[in-house]
């Protein structure tokens, strides 16, 4: 496992036989059964594991559990639950890059989550939008558009909420502690900003 990057492989490892024995001890090896016993929802999964005295799905937080049921309603299996929504550093970042999230204390990844996952699902329902859809708009922005986003020249092109960002936030302080500094942190300059400055002419994409 360390072999292939994995970031902390006794514990994966460990995680993974006890999430196997439960599935198919509990479950008869059928992952949409968790979800059918346990209200169809992120939450209800959530509280089986707080109900027993030791964790049944090791590594499932409100995350995991959501990239689960977005995966099992992608091919079918099951109705994608109202509150499932999986909230990463990501989705937490471009909040702040457009001035929808601010903080002036440090805050945990765990903090965020429990507020923004709740919200997206509310907005999503009252606008209704197709989840799979929102889910997937949200990581691919997040994750491929704004990382490296200030080496872009077509980025005023291609993002979507260009105009509104104020940068991207440096995540450095992140990945080092899992907390999210007050956002007054230091911030790069957004894509295609140094073009489109000193472009007289048309933008010439290469």
């Amino acid at each position: 496992l360390r072999a292939e990057k994995m970031g902390i492989p006794s514990q994966s490892a460990e995680f993974w036989l006890c999430c196997a024995k439960t599935l198919f001890v509990d479950f008869d090896g059928d992952p949409v059964n968790i979800f059918k016993a346990c209200g169809g929802t992120v939450n209800g999964v959530l509280a089986f594991k707080d109900s027993k005295k030791d964790d049944p799905l090791k590594g499932y937080g409100p995350k995991i559990t959501s990239l689960l049921a977005l995966f099992l309603s992608e091919i079918g299996a099951m109705p994608f639950p109202d509150d499932a929504f999986a909230v990463d550093m990501h989705v937490q970042r471009l909040f702040q890059h457009v001035g929808a999230l601010e903080f002036f204390e440090t805050r945990t990844n765990e903090e965020l989550e429990k507020e923004l996952r709740p919200f997206l699902c509310e907005t999503r329902l009252a606008n209704n939008m197709e989840p799979i859809s929102m889910a997937h708009s949200f990581w691919l922005l997040g994750r491929s558009g704004c990382t490296r986003c200030y080496a872009r020249r077509d980025a005023q092109i291609l993002c979507p909420v260009w105009d509104k960002c104020g940068g991207l936030i440096d995540a450095k302080e992140y990945f080092r502690t899992r907390t999210w500094g007050p956002t007054n942190a230091p911030r790069l300059r957004k894509g295609g900003e140094r073009t489109l400055k000193h472009c007289d002419g048309p933008l010439i994409l290469k």
